[in-house]
């Protein structure tokens, strides 16, 4: 349902970031849990859905972006082939063609204070974010929120 990528302004995606952790963690024996890897990226992928599944689903749910996204410096909702207009908000390229094509996907990219962007892909059949949306990428700030819908069993965005 989720997958989940990092990358830097450097141009370095974090993959390589992680095995030095990864690393540094089996050289001191600890487990990825300990170390905080497994839960810092966890919590990224599930933010949304939990938060909106704690709801009864019956009329809008209004979830305040910095809860369910703490500790980010912006929040950008990506459409299907709206990855040009998120490099330009996050302000480096972290979505590459034919990455953002995906008609079935769309995005939450959470760029953190650091400067690193968590990359949250999402079926649009469980959470979607582009049903009713005029854009192909919006930053969201971080002290606005996101009212969702139940419509089937797919939550839409339908104001921020």
């Amino acid at each position: 349902m989720y997958r989940l990528n990092t990358h830097f302004p450097s141009g370095r995606r974090g993959h390589g970031r992680a095995a030095i952790a990864l690393a540094s963690c089996a050289a001191a024996g600890a487990s990825l849990i300990g170390c905080g890897i497994i839960e810092a990226n966890a919590d990224r992928a599930e933010a949304l859905a939990e938060a909106l599944e704690a709801s009864d689903g019956n009329g809008p749910i209004t979830l305040p972006v910095r809860e369910i996204y703490p500790d980010t410096h912006q929040v950008v909702l990506v459409c299907p082939y709206g990855g040009a207009a998120a490099n330009k908000l996050l302000g480096f390229e972290t979505f590459t063609v034919p990455e953002d094509t995906s008609e079935g996907s769309n995005w939450v990219a959470v760029k953190e204070p650091n400067g690193r962007v968590v990359k949250v892909e999402m079926h649009r059949a469980d959470i979607d974010l582009c049903a009713s949306a005029p854009f192909a990428a919006e930053d969201v700030g971080t002290d606005g929120s996101l009212t969702f819908e139940k419509h089937g069993r797919t939550w839409e965005l339908t104001g921020w």
